[in-house]
């Protein structure tokens, strides 16, 4: 229940100054929708879309969110979370639709009969539901969420940027018709990258890692993040490989650094308790307790979320002054 208030309070904040009225139950056009996408292997595509999608599998919560915010939760029939914990969370928000905490196999989506799938790119592995091209050839649109992999962006996959995140909002605010909603929403996004300049104090080094088993994961220029940490005025550390050694974490004393995490409080703390250790103590951002936990799926296609990663961003680089 606590989830569910806070992604309606979240939801309510995004939409505060956006309140055109959601128009539901409205057809799409005689000549139907036709919105730029791209298939598992990153080659560009156009999905045909000849009806309002009224059954709808949705993969991935961010996305599930986004349709929320946008008036189309009822049509929301199948969710497929990628934090199981959710679950119970979602079943109350969503109560017409079926909940799953892990994903679904090909035949199991078809005996579904959805109209409309709409997921993360790791679920339209050959292994999970197969590429967009065969649910078109099922005569079923399918959209892989912009910015949702592969990480970081490789080969003909887009960028994974702000300006990614709000191609994807207009277009599902087209798809659903709410193009004026989503007009708003993209200059709520623009405008939270307006820093106040009495908190702005030079160019702030930001590192943003996620300690994973054995390695440690850098987030650098090529995704979300490093966009979001450039378009605000800091300097993002980057690396040649992903993947960096501690002897790296602590040579890069970074002023402010964003720890990764997936899960929840516990897994939010642990992650924290891995830089506050004592060989990390001379780190700048340590020493003036400048470290910041940001789960996952606020930091990968975040949808409707967007605004409030820049702001949680914002404050750490520049927070206000006591």
């Amino acid at each position: 229940m606590f989830k569910a208030l806070l992604l309606w309070l979240s939801v309510t904040l995004l939409l505060t100054g956006c309140a055109q009225p959601i128009r539901k139950g409205m057809p799409v056009g005689a000549e139907g929708k036709v919105i730029s996408n791209y298939t598992f292997t990153g080659v560009f595509h156009q999905i045909h879309i000849s009806k309002r999608p009224a059954k709808i599998l949705v993969c991935g919560e961010n996305a599930a969110d986004t349709l929320i915010a946008l008036g189309q939760g009822d049509a929301i029939h199948t969710l497929v979370l990628t934090e199981p914990m959710e679950r119970q969370s979602y079943r109350k928000m969503l109560p017409k639709a079926d909940v799953y905490p892990a994903s679904l196999s090909q035949e199991a989506v078809l005996t579904l009969h959805p109209d409309f799938i709409l997921a993360m790119r790791r679920f339209f592995d050959p292994k999970v539901l197969g590429d967009v091209n065969f649910w078109e050839s099922n005569g079923i649109p399918a959209y892989i969420q912009d910015a949702s992999g592969p990480i970081p962006s490789l080969g003909n996959f887009p960028p994974c940027t702000v300006e990614s995140e709000i191609q994807f909002l207009k277009n599902m605010g087209s798809v659903f018709q709410q193009e004026e909603k989503v007009d708003c929403l993209v200059r709520d996004i623009q405008a939270s990258f307006e820093v106040d300049p009495s908190v702005r104090q030079g160019k702030p080094k930001v590192l943003v890692v996620e300690f994973m088993p054995n390695v440690i994961e850098a987030f650098g220029r090529s995704l979300l993040s490093g966009d979001i940490v450039t378009k605000l005025g800091g300097e993002i550390l980057t690396y040649k490989a992903p993947f960096i050694s501690m002897e790296e974490l602590l040579m890069a004393d970074a002023d402010v650094v964003f720890i990764v995490y997936h899960g929840g409080e516990d897994e939010k703390q642990n992650a924290l308790g891995k830089i506050n250790r004592t060989a990390f103590q001379g780190m700048s951002a340590v020493r003036n307790h400048r470290i910041y936990a940001i789960p996952y799926n606020r930091m990968v296609a975040t949808g409707i979320h967007t605004k409030e990663t820049i702001l949680f961003f914002k404050q750490g680089m520049y927070p206000k002054k006591k």
